[in-house]
């Protein structure tokens, strides 16, 4: 579900700076995965270990954000490169 709604969202992100595709997908994993308090208690043990940054919904929603934001930025770099290319005979 977030990857769907991240997806349909890139596009309108990266023309819009006020919310990026990482807020988008923040938004959609936290709605589908609400973190529960033993999740922030248990928070600074589980980061300690790859997989515990998956399995925490803290630390999994902030994977989700920081990817969706490189995601989203490096597609807009190179479409954005490839658009001024096309543009001035590059």
């Amino acid at each position: 579900m977030t990857v769907v709604a991240t997806f349909f969202a890139a596009p309108l992100t990266s023309l819009n700076p006020t919310i990026g595709a990482g807020f988008v997908a923040a938004g959609v994993e936290l709605y589908m995965r609400k973190p529960k308090v033993r999740d922030f208690s248990s928070l600074r043990h589980d980061v300690t270990q790859l997989k515990g940054w998956w399995q925490n919904r803290v630390s999994r929603t902030l994977l989700v954000f920081i990817l969706a934001t490189l995601g989203s930025a490096v597609g807009t770099w190179v479409a954005g490169f490839r658009i001024a290319g096309a543009l001035f005979g590059g």
